[in-house]
């Protein structure tokens, strides 16, 4: 898929240094969030809250986000990156529990989705888009989706995030050429849910991560709808040498690569890697 512009959402005013993971970091100086959303961003936005809402109201994925935001505090990653965001949900619940001001370790939380639909027939999210709003090419609404992520959970009041969200309306490997090599804690990868779109994460993140640093692969057991990612994972796994560890081992879901093994778990021998039970199948981001 082709990559969009890079927006980068902020509010300014929290810059400064926290210790964390062994290390201090320095968050940037920040560029601010939009400071509205009317006319197509508002009504994409109303599409995309209504999902976001249904999703944390338990009609979707969130039955693993405490877990999730679990883990983080366990790394104490200061620099989180989610690819492919979606509704926004999982961000937001990340926000609101897991950044400094929560009592969490995050400082920057970055979303890198291009938001852009029509990639995959096949993929439930990609037609998702189409339903957002009538007579719209794929890329305004790409552009409204963003800029609504942005005012909704940076400064709309949802999560009033400010300065520790940032959104990169980027593909997942043109995306990660906006990061320093070994300046991120922890990529949670939720894009192309294909074996050569995680064989590609793979490839453009794992540079990104700091030593001790965490990949970690959602839907890795869904191989009724995605069953390459699962593939490109295990194939990663033997290249290293390592075994996986999960954030959800009963599930045998969030699979881990690196990060403090004592912060995930192996699978129970007893559990089955088949398609999970929560929710449809999807491509950039269930969350």
């Amino acid at each position: 898929m082709r990559g969009a512009l890079v927006l980068l959402f902020a509010a300014c005013g929290l810059a400064g240094k926290h210790g964390g993971a062994g290390h201090k970091h320095q968050t940037p100086a920040c560029v601010e969030h939009p400071k509205e959303c009317t006319d197509l961003c508002a009504s994409v936005g109303k599409f995309v809250g209504m999902n976001r809402k249904g999703v944390q109201d338990g009609r979707g994925w969130s039955w693993y986000y405490p877990a999730v935001q679990k883990y983080a505090t366990c790394i104490r990653a200061e620099k989180w990156v989610e690819v492919g965001a979606a509704w926004g949900a999982l961000a937001k619940h990340m926000l609101q529990h897991a950044t400094i001001e929560a009592g969490g370790p995050i400082a920057e939380y970055h979303i890198v989705d291009p938001f852009l639909g029509g990639y995959d027939e096949k993929d439930p999210m990609s037609r998702m888009f189409r339903l957002a709003v009538a007579n719209q090419s794929y890329e305004s609404i790409s552009i409204a989706w963003a800029q609504n992520i942005g005012w909704a959970l940076g400064g709309g009041g949802e999560a009033a995030a400010g300065c520790r969200l940032r959104v990169h309306r980027e593909t997942s490997v043109s995306g990660a050429r906006l990061f320093a090599d070994k300046s991120v804690d922890a990529v949670f990868i939720d894009g192309l849910h294909t074996y050569e779109g995680v064989k590609e994460d793979i490839i453009a993140w794992a540079p990104k991560v700091r030593e001790g640093g965490s990949l970690i692969f959602n839907d890795y057991p869904n191989t009724v709808w995605f069953a390459g990612i699962q593939r490109a994972v295990d194939e990663e796994a033997a290249r290293r040498g390592v075994s996986l560890r999960f954030i959800n081992p009963k599930q045998h879901d969030n699979a881990v690569l690196g990060g403090d093994p004592n912060c995930a778990e192996l699978a129970p021998p007893q559990a089955k890697r088949q398609g999970k039970k929560h929710g449809h199948g999807k491509k950039h981001g269930d969350a």
